[in-house]
This record gives structure tokens, C-alpha cells and sequence, in this order.
């Protein structure tokens, strides 16, 4: 009988130790896949919308394990929204889980596949049927959706109108490829193609049309916003170029 015990016991140590390195294990592969940089970045979409034509969805996945979550319905009045906090990881690696969203009416878990994030539905699952492939979000080049402020045009230094407190920026929209901002004067609005690695492609450009105590920061911003132009992200600094030689140079400011 004491034998018995005593194996019966020695088997019981065999099992917990077996199930704490399982957990140790799992702990260690969801320490990686939460501290790896290759899923960080932001992504961009048209979710469909039973009520609207779609919702323009950007989701920002941060290294430190935060989110920034922005929706618009389109064609609805008042329907944009925006949401922050904290993610975690149910798949390390492969399916996140949105800590803190305002809409709890909305899916709040989402699948990483081939550097895409797939929204799921309210369960966790996988949406299917003619609609499945529209619930993707694609990463956007680092230059879309962040506001840029000019800083530096043509070598020269640039900052607000003080009369008019209006500060030069552009922002490039992924999901509709357009772009829009203000000279420090006049709102711009018009439309962009990225070609290759570091070129822009500007078109069909258009702006208000108010006069301005100062008007050579829009003469020759537009002027840069021409046409094709070489560009480079480096941090939070954007530049564009053309023949090597620097045009503008722009900060990423937080709206945030």
C-alpha cells in the first residue's frame, strides 16, 4: 500500500511540473509575440455597414501593447468616432482582443494573417460568406494617415499667419487616396497615387479661395504639391524632393 502511494504520489509531482512548464512555455511565447515590432504599425480599410455605404476604419497597433481605434460612417452626419487604450493578445501573434473600445456594440477582436488584420465578428470568429473579404484592414505607407505640419519650405523656416492662425499641413487619407490640408491660408483638397518606394503622385488639386496677408507659403507649397515628388519617412520627419534636392520638410504632430 505505501508503495502504491508513493507512485501514485511521484506521478502527481510528474504532472504538475509537466503543466507549470506548459505554462511557462505559453507565458514565453506570449511575452515574444507581444514585445516583436512586426505587427506594429497602422492599417486602414472599408468595413461594410448595414446603414451606410461603409465605415472608413484606421486601426493603430502599438509596440507597448496600446491602440488607436478611428471610425467614419460614411455619408452619416456626425459619424465620426474615435477610441484609445490597451490591447491583449488571446493568439500570441494571431488573434488581439480591444481592451477598452467605446462601442462595446462593436467586434473588438481582430486576426494578424499575412500582415493584414481581419476584424472578426462578436464571437471571435471568422467572418464568412460573399462579405468575408471585406472585413480587411491593409497597412498604409508610412506618410498615410498622420498629420504632417510644415516646418520648412524651400529652406526657409515656416510656423503660423499670425493673423490668420492657421497652421500649413498636409494629411494623406489611405482609403480614399486623397489628400487635403491648409497653405496656412487656403484648405486644399486632391488626390494621390504611391508609386514604387518613396515617390508621390499629386492630382486634380484644388483649395478655396480667400486672400491672405501672406500668400508665398501656398504659391509655393502648391507648386511642390505638383505633380510626382520623392519623398522620405524617418521618424516623425517627412521630406519631399525632386532631383535630390529638398523642397519641404514636415513633422508628424499627435491629434491625440
Amino acid at each position: 500500500m505505501e508503495k502504491y502511494r508513493l507512485q501514485k504520489f511521484v506521478l502527481l509531482l510528474m504532472l504538475m511540473g509537466a503543466a507549470l512548464g506548459s505554462c511557462k512555455s505559453k507565458q514565453a511565447v506570449s511575452s515574444a509575440a507581444e514585445s516583436s515590432p512586426a505587427w506594429a504599425g497602422t492599417y486602414s480599410g472599408v468595413l461594410p455597414c448595414a446603414s451606410c455605404p461603409g465605415i472608413v476604419t484606421i486601426l493603430q497597433l502599438n509596440g507597448d501593447l496600446s491602440y488607436r481605434l478611428e471610425t467614419t460612417y460614411l455619408e452619416e452626419e456626425n459619424g465620426s468616432f474615435s477610441d484609445s487604450g490597451s490591447f491583449h493578445w488571446n493568439e500570441p501573434g494571431r488573434v488581439l482582443t480591444l481592451d477598452s473600445p467605446d462601442n462595446t456594440e462593436a467586434p473588438s477582436m481582430y486576426a494578424l494573417a499575412d500582415g493584414r488584420v481581419i476584424q472578426l465578428d462578436m464571437e471571435g470568429m471568422m467572418v464568412t460568406g460573399q462579405l468575408a473579404d471585406k472585413y480587411v484592414l491593409t497597412p498604409v505607407a508610412p506618410l498615410e494617415e498622420k498629420y504632417w505640419k510644415l516646418v520648412e519650405l524651400n529652406g526657409k523656416p515656416v510656423g503660423f499667419l499670425d493673423d490668420w492662425n492657421r497652421e500649413p499641413h498636409v494629411r494623406f487619407q489611405s482609403a480614399d487616396q486623397r489628400v487635403s490640408g491648409t497653405s496656412g491660408c487656403n484648405s486644399f483638397f486632391g488626390s494621390y497615387a504611391l508609386e514604387g518606394e518613396n515617390q508621390v503622385v499629386f492630382s486634380a488639386l484644388g483649395a478655396t479661395k480667400m486672400a491672405c496677408p501672406e500668400m508665398w507659403v501656398e504659391q509655393e507649397l502648391f507648386q511642390v504639391l505638383d505633380g510626382t515628388v520623392d519623398y522620405a519617412v524617418k521618424g516623425n520627419k517627412l521630406t519631399f524632393s525632386k532631383n535630390t534636392q529638398v523642397l519641404a520638410r514636415f513633422e508628424s504632430v499627435a491629434l491625440y
